[in-house]
């Protein structure tokens, strides 16, 4: 059980003052009854309306996002160039991106309300991520031997290893890492005379992204999915 008024505070972002001026107006009712006091108790699978309006209290969200190019990992949904720009908004429980892709990086993204969630996932070092590059110059071998065997990034005395490497094409490299590093994937192959054109992120862990998700749009993790990132 819980209070009326908390449950609409919590579930709308409300102030309790505002709240309350709700229920004195007679714009909320429980299953079907008009509703007054404040302090009133509604249960668990009460059906709650402000206006006719159905109210749900906004449990967490795990989210896969097609990220498109152009746009920005902000939390500020009002932001036309947000990925979150079109998702549900929840004053208490907001939705935030899990970790970053750079504006002109698209793919795979996560995107929650769940903290402990999120901290778990983009944990560095945590989970391979891989992506795939489009490269400015044929990659050649010594330089495949130097990403695997860890290259230095300028300003930094800890070298940036891949975890994988494969040449789809001449020009196309899918690259697996563990690294958390600002743009480190264009800074690697940078440190081995190359340059990156396009990038997308295929996979976290053992999460790909879903083909059937267009470039800007977004869908629900599955039970199964959101299984992926538990603990053993």
């Amino acid at each position: 059980m819980i209070r009326i008024d908390r449950f609409l505070s919590d579930a709308t972002g409300g102030s309790r003052k505002e709240v309350k001026a709700w229920l004195r107006a007679g714009r909320v009712s429980v299953d079907g009854e008009r509703v007054r006091n404040a302090a009133c108790q509604i249960a668990e699978h009460s059906v709650v309306d402000i206006d006719g309006n159905l109210v749900e209290m906004q449990g967490p969200r795990y989210i896969m996002v097609n990220k498109a190019v152009g746009t920005v990992c902000t939390a500020l949904h009002a932001d036309p160039r947000s990925v979150l720009a079109g998702m549900p908004v929840s004053p208490r429980k907001p939705l935030q991106c899990v970790g970053r892709l750079d504006v002109d990086t698209t793919g795979l993204l996560l995107v929650t309300n769940d903290g402990e969630w999120n901290h778990r996932v983009s944990r560095p070092g945590h989970l391979v991520k891989v992506y795939r590059a489009t490269l400015a110059e044929p990659l050649v071998d010594t330089a495949i031997e130097e990403l695997l065997g860890g290259v230095s990034l300028r300003n930094e005395t800890r070298p940036a290893v891949a975890h994988s490497l494969e040449c789809v094409d001449t020009r196309i490299l899918r690259i697996g890492i563990r690294e958390g590093r600002y743009h480190v994937v264009r800074r690697m192959l940078a440190a081995v005379g190359n340059r990156v054109t396009e990038l997308h992120r295929e996979s976290i862990g053992e999460l790909a992204l879903d083909g059937r998700i267009a470039p800007g749009e977004w869908r629900e993790l599955s039970v199964r999915e959101r299984s992926l990132f538990e603990p053993n």
